[in-house]
């Protein structure tokens, strides 16, 4: 496994400091892999939602969690608990794991 050296720069009034993160690359690419999922579950959410022809706010009510959350969920932008996506996908009638399929 390969490490390379990420600098990162902090400041502070009195004086700067540089410290070093060693992150593998399957490490540092773990990030992108994470906004991914969020994105494929949101995608996921928000077809399995219109196929049920249910709105946000019915789905968010099924799931007894607000519609600007499951907004923020469909868009991608929130990172929901397992907890959150099990009531979600209990909402849908589905299994869990269609949240999380490509």
């Amino acid at each position: 496994m390969r490490l390379y050296v990420r600098p990162l720069l902090l400041s502070c009034s009195v004086q700067s400091f540089i410290t070093y993160s060693l992150w593998s690359r399957e490490q540092s690419s773990g990030a992108i892999a994470r906004m991914d999922v969020r994105k494929r579950v949101g995608r996921n959410v928000r077809r399995l939602r219109v196929e049920s022809e249910l709105t946000q706010e019915e789905l968010a009510d099924k799931a007894g969690i607000h519609q600007t959350y499951l907004s923020g969920v469909e868009g991608g932008k929130r990172n929901p608990s397992v907890v959150v996506l099990d009531r979600i996908a209990s909402g849908l009638g589905v299994d869990i794991a269609k949240l999380l399929e490509r």
